[in-house]
């Protein structure tokens, strides 16, 4: 299978295959616990939750709440409500994206780059929106996020991202830009998205068939290690390394008063 056919057509039937609706509640039972108990996880164990300054932009997309996010760079223990969504999708995305790194550094540009798939790691940002209001309901506010991205932080290389927003149509979701019920759109074609240095980032949406219940996604990102030289890539800073992106990356965020 080429790097193609693997994400435009394969990724789109895996993705279905590894949703289990017990997920919802398992992630369900961790964001209504106390927050002095989520506060102990996101700083004392190295995750990190963020706390309803996500603000979406658009009067029609509700703003997220909190998330958590899971990566392989930490070894620190996970809340238990988590570990059930760890094992069952975590893990099984996880071993996805080894599989696309590894197609995605035979692009000639990243193969000329000296980047492996042992440069990177893996995260899942479990999102967590709140209910819509009846208020945004007689508005006919029917939209929610199939992944919240801030398009800013993903455009910098290699932090690539497979992004998509849905819409409520009828009995069901669809992207209303080109109505396919499962989207997978890059910015621009997906030649011209590694050309750049991107590395995509697979995704799993959870869908909720009510849109009035507590919405939830699991966005799936491949990251660079805090190791990674990223200099051949063309990032700007000279021997700029994967630990100093990252910090940039949640600098801008601090910088919009989202709290970890």
């Amino acid at each position: 299978m080429n790097l193609s056919e693997f994400f435009q057509g394969g990724i789109s039937r895996i993705q279905g295959d590894l949703y289990d609706p017990r997920s919802d509640q398992h992630v369900l039972d961790f964001f209504t616990r106390p927050a002095d108990y989520k506060r102990k996880y996101a700083y004392g164990y190295g995750g990190f939750v963020d706390r309803g300054h996500e603000y979406s932009g658009d009067p029609t997309i509700p703003d997220m709440q909190e998330s958590y996010t899971i990566t392989t760079g930490r070894d620190e223990p996970l809340p238990p409500e988590l570990q059930f969504i760890y094992d069952s999708l975590f893990q099984r995305l996880c071993t996805i994206g080894r599989e696309a790194v590894a197609l995605i550094l035979q692009n000639e540009f990243l193969a000329a780059s000296g980047l492996s798939i042992d440069d990177f790691e893996y995260n899942m940002q479990i999102n967590y929106f709140y209910p819509y209001a009846a208020s945004d309901l007689e508005a006919g506010r029917q939209f929610r996020v199939g992944e919240h991205t801030d398009l800013g932080l993903f455009t910098i290389m290699p932090f690539g991202v497979v992004y998509d927003f849905e819409a409520l149509v009828g009995d069901g979701w669809i992207a209303p830009a080109t109505g396919d019920p499962r989207p997978v759109i890059f910015p621009g074609t997906l030649a011209q998205f590694l050309s750049k240095g991107n590395i995509p980032a697979l995704s799993h949406r959870v869908r909720l068939s009510d849109n009035t219940s507590v919405r939830l996604s699991c966005p799936f990102a491949i990251i660079p290690k805090p190791t990674a030289q990223l200099l051949p890539l063309g990032i700007e800073e000279e021997g700029i390394t994967g630990k100093q992106f990252i910090d940039g990356l949640l600098s801008s965020h601090l910088s919009n008063d989202i709290k970890y």
